[in-house]
């Protein structure tokens, strides 16, 4: 690389272009007949000082640019660990040499905080990326589980729609029973009155107590078959079940009356029959609804006892029959229990049915929340997966922060401070 001249010898050449005029004056005067002593020596006195002196302030001021430029070398070539830059006066250099060293003592400054700040960016961005994975790895299984909640939740609404239709039927079987029990309970008065003049009558009725006893044996068959199909049953279908049990027990002891009342009790009978098979399609809509709860509240369970009960009851009735004559008296009174047990039957009959129109309604309610809960749950899983999609992005951002944080202090290392 080819250099011009140096500072220090532009300044000498003008020096020696300051004093040609002081050598042509001295050229000039010798030749106007002075003496060489008088005037050549003391000019050259005189430019031997100012060469001296001259050469001392150029000679301090190159000295001077020469260490700002070795220091600017090296500032080139990365090293910042310069501290010789001194301050000689406070001309244009010295200025320069100032505004070098604060320069200097800036960089190292700047260059250390950036290395202390890369560093800092360099370990958050990998706890950010790690950070960011495992939140990804969690939202991916909140999404996950947002949308098998959200099946299920489907599922549930399906069979309470299901549970619901049953219970409406269920209602309108419950319905008709406190109907026909009013009409039992009313008729069961006159029937009492009318058993007070039914003794002639009751050798016809042990040929249809005979034939009620088979029907019952037949019920209890029955029941025992949904005894071994069913474990558990809810609250409300437990009373329905009483209801019915305790249902068809009166209708068939209200036809032991009425067929011991002869004529008079027929049409008593027929409606006894009709409540007895209300009892018997009850309880065939508490074996379907009990199914079907199953898939919500589990296995369920039904006791047979009160069946059990039923046949005895119904043997005791076979018996009483053979023996009807001795005990016409026992049956009026027990005709007079059987009313007031019917009025009470009548009764719950009716709250009953309020309870089943009531149930129909909370299952109806929850159906629809559980329609509106997969719709939220959907929702969420929707926004779970949008939320994975972000932190994706985060922690593709994070690696490549993390990439130009390593970036930046090797930069950094480059400078030594």
């Amino acid at each position: 690389m080819k250099t011009g001249l140096s500072i220090r010898w532009k300044l000498l050449f003008a020096l020696l272009f300051m004093s040609l005029p002081s050598l042509i004056l001295i050229g000039y005067q010798m030749r106007m007949g002075h003496g060489a002593f008088e005037v050549v020596i003391p000019a050259l006195l005189v430019i031997a000082a100012g060469i001296i002196i001259y050469s001392y302030f150029v000679f301090s001021l190159t000295r001077r640019l020469n260490n700002v430029a070795v220091a600017l070398q090296e500032v080139s070539q990365g090293n910042l660990t310069i501290d010789n830059i001194k301050v000689g006066s406070k001309d244009d250099i010295g200025m320069l040499e100032e505004t070098l060293a604060r320069m200097l003592k800036e960089w190292r400054s700047i260059i250390n905080q950036m290395k202390s700040i890369s560093m800092q960016v360099a370990a958050s961005a990998e706890e950010l990326t790690a950070s960011a994975e495992a939140t990804s790895t969690a939202t991916e299984h909140v999404a996950t589980a947002m949308q098998q909640v959200a099946s299920g939740t489907e599922t549930q609404a399906h069979t309470l729609d299901e549970v619901t239709k049953v219970l409406d039927d269920m209602a309108i079987s419950i319905q008709n029973i406190a109907q026909n029990m009013s009409v039992i309970s009313s008729e069961s008065v006159d029937t009492t009155k009318q058993a007070e003049l039914g003794n002639q009558s009751m050798l016809k009725v042990v040929g249809q107590m005979d034939s009620i006893t088979a029907s019952a044996k037949d019920s209890n068959e029955a029941v025992k078959r949904l005894y071994d199909q069913s474990k558990e049953i809810n609250t409300i279908l437990d009373v329905i079940t009483d209801i019915a049990a305790q249902t068809n027990l009166l209708a068939l002891n209200a036809a032991i009356e009425a067929a011991r009342a002869g004529e008079h009790g027929r049409g008593f009978a027929v409606v006894a029959e009709e409540v007895r098979k209300l009892a018997e399609q009850s309880g065939a809509s508490a074996q379907q609804i009990a199914n079907l709860i199953s898939q919500i509240q589990g296995e369920t369970a039904q006791s047979v006892e009160a069946m059990n009960q039923v046949q005895k009851e119904v043997d005791a009735g076979g018996t009483a029959v053979h023996e009807a004559e001795e005990n016409f008296r026992a049956i009026i009174e027990s005709m007079k229990q059987i009313t007031a047990q019917i009025q009470e039957l009548s009764a719950s009959s009716e709250e009953v049915s309020a309870g089943f129109e009531e149930l129909t309604g909370s299952s109806t309610e929850i159906s629809r929340i559980s329609k509106e809960t997969a719709a939220s749950t959907q929702s969420v899983a929707a926004s779970a997966e949008e939320t994975l999609a972000s932190m994706e992005e985060t922690t593709s951002s994070a690696m490549s922060l993390s990439k130009m944080a390593h970036e930046l202090q090797e930069i950094a290392d480059r400078f030594q401070v």
